[in-house]
């Protein structure tokens, strides 16, 4: 019997339609990168100066300190950042809500009042990294004490 190419025909459509689907992700912006087709765009883009949100305290001379992401959302360092990141991404009044119960449950805990910022902010991630930069930019999205809106 004569095998003609016809009857592979399927089989090349598939492997060549595969072969796209997975050289695709690499043609799309590093923010768009998703589950199942990553290009771990942490290690295969430089993404430039990525915007973050977190959650600060301001001591009794007005100088901010980064609060623990345990006293965020938990220990796991993601889990607080997501905490934040979606209140931000909610609006004023969400990111007012947070910054009050994480106010109250740290006022609790220390048994004194805490003032807290919900900020986002611009960072340069090398210099950052390198010799503990500031932000390029900053924006306050929420701001309160002990629990009670400023």
């Amino acid at each position: 019997m004569h095998d003609s190419g016809y009857a592979r025909w399927p089989g090349y459509v598939v492997g060549l339609g595969v072969v796209m689907a997975a050289a695709l992700p690499a043609f799309r912006p590093a923010q768009l990168d998703a589950f199942p087709l990553s290009t771990y765009p942490m290690f295969a883009r430089k993404i430039d100066k990525p915007r973050l949100s977190f959650v600060e305290r301001v001591d009794d001379k007005q100088h901010a300190h980064r609060l623990d992401p345990g006293l965020v959302a938990g220990d796991e360092v993601m889990q607080s950042y997501r905490t934040v990141k979606r209140a931000v991404r909610q609006g004023p009044e969400a990111a007012k809500e947070l910054c009050r119960s994480i106010a109250r449950r740290v006022a609790k805990r220390e048994k004194k009042e805490v003032r807290l910022r919900i900020v986002r902010a611009r960072f340069d991630p090398v210099a950052y990294f390198v010799s503990n930069a500031e932000p390029d930019e900053r924006e306050v999205i929420a701001s309160c004490t002990s629990g009670r809106s400023k």
